[in-house]
């Protein structure tokens, strides 16, 4: 989304991480296990080349059962961020899609 407020995506700008079967079970397995004093759930970093990473950050939402998801990017000069929020709903659909991907991810 925009820094803006507006919820908005700006596509142009967007950021994408590939992640492979390790990176799936890091983000099921840091959500699932939360405790009431884990704020940061997963933590998840690549490093492609000398001047490109990606990461992701998921950590409790300031409400009960919310979720952020926070991922940036350095590509060269390149920087860039995006958070999106998930309740508890969005999460069962993010983990049903994921969960059904690992065999794909595995071949």
């Amino acid at each position: 989304a925009k820094d803006d407020g507006s919820g908005t995506m700006d596509w142009a700008n967007k950021i994408n991480m590939k992640i492979e079967a390790g990176d799936i079970a890091k983000i099921i397995i840091g959500v699932k296990s939360a405790t009431p004093d884990k704020t940061e759930l997963a933590n998840i970093f690549h490093k492609s080349s000398d001047v490109k990473s990606t990461s992701l950050k998921i950590t409790k939402g300031q409400n009960p059962g919310t979720y952020q998801f926070f991922m940036s990017i350095k590509d060269g000069a390149r920087t860039g961020n995006a958070s999106v929020y998930l309740n508890t709903e969005d999460i069962f659909v993010l983990f049903t899609l994921l969960e059904a991907s690992i065999p794909l991810t595995l071949g």
